[in-house]
């Protein structure tokens, strides 16, 4: 009973908790890849923070 009535609230839970997954393994891989999460074209630091590249 309580499993029925709360099945739509099950389901998006465990969507948003793939979609979060997804997202973190992601970044992870940029990162490990030696890039970064975003464009460090508009980035007024960008000049100092990839200095071996």
């Amino acid at each position: 009973m309580w499993l029925t009535e709360n099945l739509a609230t099950m389901i998006i839970c465990v969507i948003l908790a793939a979609v979060v997954t997804l997202v973190i393994i992601s970044m992870v891989g940029r990162k490990k890849k030696g890039r970064s999460s975003c464009n460090c074209a508009g980035c007024p630091m960008s000049g100092s923070c990839h200095h071996g590249k």
